[in-house]
């Protein structure tokens, strides 16, 4: 044996050793206390008097020491390592007495009622917290944070967010990192929140409840172990590892001992199987409700139990023989450590090397772990994500395990703490850079209100993580965007943009003629700003979009503008290289048609939740569907989910809620595009905030899925979590038409294009969905063969005889139209014998599963400008010989009718003239008749 241990030995052995004098009864004396306290170290006991504003100080005979003058009635009193720490409900207030000059050396007054519970750590610092109600509402309290140096308030945390919105017990680790706060007296069943604290931030985390019913809750010692009631608990609140007699439980720091009382008796009891030693009866009276006080007098060797009508002072120096020396475990718990992060923790035995001697012991947990130097040494791995527990043990050389314990690690992938609830961000090109803004935390916004307050920004170096600037923007951000060396921001006020520095310092600004809705990088020099009106600016220097020329666009007409992948983006009808700006596929006609059957169909036509089409598939909210929109596959829950581009599967980011521990996980699954089976799943968070409700929009906001990683917004963090390359490796694509598709051939003769088609060709059939003379498809490899001259004879037969002239003259309109046009899409000028024109192309292929993919574009076919205008010179000779053929045709017609037209007048004169001779004869007749009747009449008239 080592002189360190028989040192050690020889001072438990003086501790434990029966004196000669032994109480056959504990020392008791009569009180009316309200609490206990006992500093262990030195046995000194305090307690605070019913009615009285002072603490009396009691020796372990039961006799007075001094008293402290406090406030109006005292009630909770706790050490803070050699302060008292008092708390009076009446004027509400805090006292601190210093214990090494046994003064009072200030207070703290209080808001509210309260306080209403009283807590701290025994770690070197100066703060110590009371719960106070500070309004209405039953839940309406908040902890206070009090500065013993300052003797001041340092800060205030409201206590409604907590599963415990009513505490009014809290229990707090030695080292200050764990409190246990209930209900006990409030609620039924009472429960119990076990939550994590940084003491210098002031806050207060929950990390698991337990809904039941128990007695007064102890912290234990090497801050490992609580004593709620008579049951024993680790850090896993939610399974008691075994029972003692009565409660409170008090745990002796040195030796295998546990003391409890019941009814009236005190139970000595060992710590490591509770079994018993002895049993104490006291003068209590039971049928009288009290609250127990149970500490240990270490440097007098008794046990105290204090109530409200009594103390006791239990001697232990009987039971020397009894007590063994206590071995426990102690290390840092419930660590986190991130992927890759090589990890060491000490972990210390306490009397290791007393007979028999112990030595830690790795029993399970997951490999590559091991005990090294008296330290426990991990390197964990993306694999190891999540919580891990190892099964440690203290075990001695005659083979019994002294102590046992688990060691709890999570382990994380990189995470970045925002400080403010993010809400969205943006990727770089070059995936080099990250911007992410939101509205500032509860905290520092106050009273402001989110849809119209500031936000904060912090652009990241996506690949160190590292926050390289931040910035409040104080009229709110709209929408952002960011490159290689800007930021750009427009504000929620205002038609107009922001341009910064990668130090979100400088403040160049640009006026739009719209609110805008997105700023997209459409190219290395070019940004599109997106509202009612798309409006193009020149970035370096930052000017209007007509001095640059990079990218072609009529900025006059409202297209749509959206990245496509890393390599493409849709502007308008056509779809380009982001980088050289080449034409990659053209989506429908806008020069003259070589077909008379156009092909159906809008060419923007896309639901609003749709993301970009990949590998022939679309994912649309929480369904995979092919080309068509046929439903693949659709998943229950609602997820975030993005077409990789990478790899052929859809990358879905899925969290869960443990109601249990109130808290989320969150997972990577990578799903194949033929069932949308799950071929891979792992964790990437744990314990986080909960994701922010699943929408098409906040899917593009809080999700970003780059070649190889995902980003994901959780609350105030930001996980940056691998997707798992060995998965996506081996994960198997359909067969699909690419983005990029043939563009542009000449006219003259049979033409062969090969469309652009990926993954297995084997046992895939390909078919025209639009089918028109002079095209044909070849279904076993999908070549189409294009007869040109028919084609284009056609055209030029239909142009030529069309009122519609379509000519190559300097002079036209038409003309103009067709080579800025051809120019719009291509980028390149129209040759001076040229004549563009397209052929609207739709193919369907489907595979030996029947699964089937699409494609439509137009063909860009360039002509001779001479041939048309020889056939339009031929035209109009053969046009001016028909028209003076039909001008002689119808002179001849007028002569003929002009004579016709004479003989006919000749025939009228004639017959005119013999019915006028005709016509005097009956009129004389008439006359005749008249003057007879006439004379008839006068006759008759001279004969009356």
């Amino acid at each position: 044996m080592t002189c360190r241990n028989v040192a050690v030995f020889a001072v438990l052995l003086f501790i434990f050793t029966p004196s000669n004098v032994l109480a056959a009864n504990p020392i008791t004396m009569s009180v009316n206390a309200v609490g206990w306290t006992v500093h262990e170290e030195t046995g000194r006991v305090f307690a605070t008097i019913k009615g009285k504003k002072q603490v009396v100080e009691y020796s372990s005979d039961g006799k007075e020491v001094r008293r402290f003058d406090v406030g109006v009635d005292p009630k909770e009193i706790i050490l803070k390592r050699d302060l008292l720490i008092v708390s009076c409900t009446k004027s509400p207030s805090v006292y601190a007495i210093d214990l090494s000059k046994n003064e009072v050396i200030g207070s703290v007054k209080l808001n509210g009622i309260g306080a209403i519970a009283l807590f701290c750590s025994q770690v070197d610092n100066p703060y110590v917290y009371a719960i106070c109600k500070t309004g209405t509402s039953s839940w309406d309290s908040e902890v206070i944070q009090i500065d013993t140096k300052s003797m001041d308030e340092r800060r205030r945390v409201k206590v409604r967010s907590w599963g415990q919105r009513q505490p009014i017990h809290v229990a707090m680790s030695r080292d200050g990192k764990w409190i246990v706060a209930d209900a006990r007296g409030q609620l039924t069943p009472s429960g119990a929140d076990l939550m994590r604290v940084n003491e210098e931030e002031c806050t207060f985390t929950q990390v698991r409840d337990y809904h039941t019913s128990f007695g007064p809750i102890v912290a234990g010692p090497r801050n490992r172990y609580w004593t709620f009631g008579h049951l024993l608990y680790t850090g896993d609140i939610t399974k008691n590892l075994r029972a003692f007699k009565g409660s409170p439980v008090a745990i002796h720091p040195r030796v295998d001992l546990a003391a409890s009382l019941y009814k009236d008796k005190v139970y000595l009891q060992r710590f490591s199987d509770s079994s018993d030693i002895d049993t104490i009866a006291l003068e209590l009276d039971t049928k009288t409700p009290s609250e127990t006080t149970i500490r240990f007098d270490l440097k007098d060797n008794l046990v105290f139990v204090g109530t409200n009508q009594l103390a006791a002072w239990v001697d232990l120096k009987q039971y020397a023989d009894d007590l063994l020396p206590l071995k426990m475990l102690s290390f840092s718990n419930d660590i986190e450590s991130l992927v890759d992060q090589p990890l060491r923790i000490p972990i210390e035995v306490s009397n290791p090397d007393l007979e028999p001697k112990t030595k830690v012991v790795l029993k399970d947990g997951p490999k590559a772990a091991r005990i090294q130097d008296g330290a426990f040494v991990w390197s964990p791995t993306a694999d190891d994500v999540g919580a891990q527990t190892f099964q440690l043990e203290a075990r001695q050389t005659d083979g019994t395990i002294a102590d046992s314990a688990e060691l709890s690690i999570k382990v994380r992938f990189p995470t970045v703490d925002l400080g403010f609830r993010a809400r969205s961000m943006k990727l770089s090109h070059d995936s080099k850079y990250l911007i992410v803004w939101g509205p500032p935390s509860e905290e520092s916004r106050g009273s402001l209100s989110v849809a119209n307050g500031p936000e904060e920004l912090v652009l990241i170096n996506a690949e160190t993580l590292e926050i390289l600037a931040h910035k409040t923007i104080s009229q709110g951000i709209r929408c952002a965007t960011v490159d290689d060396r800007w930021v750009y921001i427009a504000p929620k006020s205002g038609n107009l943009f922001y341009r910064l520095d990668h130090k979100l310092t400088s403040d160049e600004r640009q006026f739009l003629k719209s609110e805008p809705n997105e700023l997209v990088k459409i190219a290395s020099d070019t940004l599109a700003v997106i509202g009612r009106q798309l409006e193009l600016f020149k970035v370096d220097p930052l000017g209007d979009r007509a001095k640059s020329a990079s990218v072609n666009v009529n900025p006059n007409i409202q297209l749509p503008v959206q990245l496509i992948s890393k390599e493409t983006i849709q502007i308008g009808n056509r779809i380009i290289d982001y980088e050289s700006g080449a034409l990659v596929r053209c989506l429908t006609n806008t020069l003259p048609t070589l077909a008379e059957t156009p092909v159906h169909g809008h060419p923007y036509s896309r639901q609003s939740n749709q993301q970009p089409k990949r590998w022939g598939r679309f994912t649309n909210s929480n369904t995979l569907t092919n080309h068509a929109g046929s439903q693949i596959s659709q998943w229950s829950h609602p997820r975030f989910l993005s077409l990789s581009e990478r790899w052929p599967a859809v990358i879905m980011i899925r969290q869960t809620a443990n109601n249990r521990d109130r808290t989320y996980e969150t997972r990577l699954e990578l799903c194949n595009l033929f069932d949308g089976r799950i071929e891979g799943s792992s964790l990437i968070a744990f314990d986080q905030q909960q994701l922010s409700g699943v929408s098409f929009h906040s899917q593009r906001d809080q999700i970003i899925v780059d070649s190889a990683r995902v980003f994901v917004i959780e609350g105030e963090d930001l996980v940056v979590a691998p997707i798992p390359v060995s998965i996506a490796d081996a994960m198997r694509g359909p067969t699909y038409f690419t983005e990029s598709q043939p563009t542009e051939i000449n006219i003259g003769g049979t033409k062969t294009i090969k469309l652009g088609v990926s993954g297995p060709n084997k046992n895939v059939s390909y078919s025209l969905a639009a089918e028109f003379e002079g095209i044909s498809i070849d279904s076993t490899n999908g070549d189409i063969t294009i007869d040109t001259n028919s084609l284009w004879d056609k055209f030029l037969t239909r142009s030529v005889s069309s009122s519609r002239r379509i000519s190559r003259g300097r002079d036209t309109s038409s003309a103009s139209v067709n080579a800025s046009e051809y120019e719009y899409l291509t980028g390149k000028k129209l040759g001076s014998d040229q004549l563009a024109t397209q052929l609207p192309i739709s193919v369907v292929l489907r595979d030996a599963e029947g699964q089937e993919d699409a494609t439509k574009f137009a063909l860009i076919l360039l002509g001779s400008q001479k041939e048309i205008d020889a056939r339009r010179e031929q035209y109009q000779k053969e046009k001016e010989r028909k028209q003076a053929e039909a001008l002689a045709q119808q002179e001849e017609a007028r002569r003929l009718a002009q004579e016709r037209m004479e003989q006919a007048k000749t025939a009228r004169e004639a017959a005119n003239k013999a019915s006028d001779s005709e016509r005097w004869d009956r009129m004389e007749t008439r006359l005749r008749r008249i003057e007879a009747v006439l004379d008839s009449i006068l006759k008759k008239l001279e004969d009356e």
